[in-house]
C-alpha cells in the first residue's frame, strides 16, 4: 500500500490525503451526532416516562378524584349561588328569600335593594375572581324577638349568607301613639351572599 501511495504523482497523493482526512472528519462528525442523538433520545425517554407514569397514577386515582370533585361541588353549592345563573337572577332569589324570612318572622319590610358588589382586585395583580358578591340592603321594622327569628332564618339559609352590617334603633313614636308603643325596632341590615363567577 505504501509503494502504491508513493508511486502516485504528488497532486494525486495530496488529493487522496485530502479526501481521506475529509472522510475521517465527516465520519467523526456523524459518530458525534449519533452519540448526541442517543443521549438526547435517552433524556427524552426519561422525561416522557415520568409524565406517562404521572398520568397512569392519575388514571389509577380517577375514582377518588371524581369523588373529591363531587364533594367540592356539594360544598360549593352550600356556600354560593351557581355560576350558571345570572347575577340579577341570583339576587332576585336572595331578595325574595330575605323578604320571606322577614315576613315569616313578623317583621315588616319597609324597603329592600339588591346590589352586585364590585371586586376590589387590581388589574395589575392579574388574579382570577372566582366569586361575585351579592348584597341586599333591607329596612325592617318589628319586635326584637322577630329580629332574632329573622337572623336564625338567615343563619340557616343555603347557600350561606353573612350579615355585613346592621344598624338597630328604637322606632320613633309620635306622642299621639305613645300608648301604643310596643318596643318596635327599626333595623337597617346588609346581607351578603356569594355567586360563582361564570
Amino acid at each position: 500500500m505504501k509503494r502504491w501511495l508513493m508511486g502516485m504523482p504528488n497532486d494525486a497523493r495530496l488529493l487522496l490525503l485530502f479526501l481521506m482526512s475529509t472522510g475521517a472528519l465527516l465520519s467523526m462528525a456523524l459518530i458525534a451526532n449519533l452519540v448526541m442523538a442517543l443521549f438526547d433520545g435517552t433524556r427524552q425517554i426519561d422525561l416522557h416516562q415520568s409524565k406517562i407514569e404521572r398520568l397512569l397514577g392519575y388514571e389509577a386515582l380517577a375514582p377518588q378524584l371524581e369523588n373529591a370533585a363531587l364533594e367540592v361541588s356539594g360544598t360549593l353549592r352550600q356556600l354560593a349561588y351557581p355560576g350558571s345563573e345570572d347575577a340579577n337572577q341570583s339576587g332576585a332569589k336572595l331578595q325574595q328569600a330575605l323578604r320571606g324570612f322577614a315576613e315569616e318572622s313578623g317583621l315588616q319590610v319597609v324597603g329592600s335593594q339588591f346590589l352586585v358588589l364590585e371586586s376590589e382586585i387590581d388589574a395589575e395583580d392579574d388574579k382570577t375572581v372566582y366569586f361575585d358578591a351579592l348584597a341586599v340592603d333591607l329596612s325592617l321594622e318589628g319586635l326584637p324577638i322577630a329580629l332574632d327569628a329573622f337572623l336564625l332564618e338567615v343563619q340557616g339559609h343555603t347557600p350561606k349568607l353573612a350579615i355585613a352590617s346592621m344598624d338597630i334603633q328604637r322606632k320613633r313614636v309620635s306622642r299621639r301613639d305613645l300608648n301604643e308603643a310596643r318596643g318596635d325596632l327599626t333595623v337597617r341590615i346588609r346581607v351578603l351572599a356569594l355567586k360563582e363567577s361564570p
